[in-house]
């Protein structure tokens, strides 16, 4: 077996291993997703997507995919690439571990949240155990779910009646007290006083992806797999924040999803504004859950999102990182303090 840099002629047989492997229906989101997220990417440097291919006898058997952003760890500014999309097929014995180790061996640095069976993998490699991302759900319809579990009617409509209407006054009762010439709109490009905003704010945040306006753009309007809503808070007209929600049907409900946020650390009240008119808008699509990751550190944001309700519902996977970069060692990668992460971050908001 052989591991290469991937190349344009890899692209069918790469398709296809995902296509044999997790099925037509995620090999064609794959499909979708693959020029946007690899080789149009804004951040993918000069040499090309940072995705290497196994082969065996001239025929791909595996792949391990990366695509960057821009981040920054204390004062420092790099380049970050996410690891994601790593298979191999049946029969490619050991092809997962000399993956690894050669992504492992490029000159730069890498993060991921690799789920549990492959995790003691990369830790065994050397990569550092950066933390947790813990997923947290806040129930909107108990009725709904009562209804998906059970058929019969005498079973869900009187018990997830009052159930919703307990939410509904909870919701009453801790909505946010208004503020004078607070607004929160819903906009379709990102605003040309957001880079301000983001200067403004990005310092009390030592360890996260760099969120400019060309990240938002990429990320977010760009995605050719999700419909993202961005919601931008303004206080007194000037950029206070913001949300970016999506909603999708899994297994017969509906379920709402708070991907991304964004305030000045100590602006707890703005944050709570954000959050609840994100909560506003996802409970009028007719969501029976809302989910967001309760992000590792600031611990200002862990209280509001608390405060709002929202329980954890599991502790989903580590985060792990390594670098071989130059200009940023591994060292310093193990001094970093807490990440900022969200839902948007990596590709928890991507894969299936």
């Amino acid at each position: 077996m052989e591991i290469k840099r991937y190349r344009n002629d890899h692209r069918d047989s790469v398709f296809e291993l995902i296509h044999s492997i997790r099925g037509p229906e995620v090999g064609e989101r794959l499909r979708r997703r693959w020029d946007w997220q690899f080789e149009e990417n804004p951040f993918t440097p000069p040499s090309g997507p940072v995705i290497l291919v196994l082969e065996d006898d001239g025929n791909v058997v595996g792949i391990l995919c990366s695509f960057p952003v821009e981040a920054q760890v204390l004062a420092e500014k790099i380049r970050l690439f996410y690891m994601t999309d790593f298979l191999t097929a049946p029969g490619s014995r050991g092809g997962g571990i000399l993956l690894a180790q050669a992504m492992t061996d490029l000159p730069f640095t890498f993060a991921g949240t690799p789920n549990p069976i492959s995790c003691p993998l990369w830790i065994g490699l050397g990569c550092h155990d950066i933390g947790s991302v813990e997923t947290c759900v806040k129930v909107i319809d108990v009725r709904a779910m009562l209804r998906k579990r059970w058929s019969q009617k005498v079973l869900t409509d009187w018990p997830g009646t009052a159930s919703n209407a307990l939410l509904r006054l909870w919701a009453r009762v801790h909505r946010p007290r208004e503020e004078k010439d607070f607004v929160v709109e819903e906009v379709s490009r990102v605003p040309d006083d957001y880079r301000s905003f983001w200067e403004s704010c990005r310092a009390q945040y030592p360890v996260t992806t760099i969120r400019s306006d060309r990240y938002l753009k990429w990320r977010f309007l760009e995605c050719p797999i999700r419909t993202y809503r961005i919601l931008m808070a303004r206080r007194e007209g000037r950029l206070a924040g913001y949300a970016v929600i999506r909603t999708e049907v899994c297994r017969g409900l509906r379920r709402g999803y708070i991907v991304d946020f964004l305030t000045h650390v100590d602006d707890g009240e703005a944050l709570e504004q954000i959050l609840y008119r994100a909560e506003t808008t996802l409970r009028r699509q007719g969501v029976a859950t809302i989910s967001t990751i309760l992000p590792p550190s600031p611990e200002r944001f862990r209280q509001v999102l608390r405060g709002r309700g929202y329980k954890i519902a599991r502790q989903t996977r580590r985060i792990v990182g390594f670098s071989r970069a130059p200009e940023f060692p591994l060292t310093a990668l193990r001094a970093s303090p807490p990440w900022y992460v969200t839902l948007g971050d990596g590709e928890l908001d991507l894969t299936e």
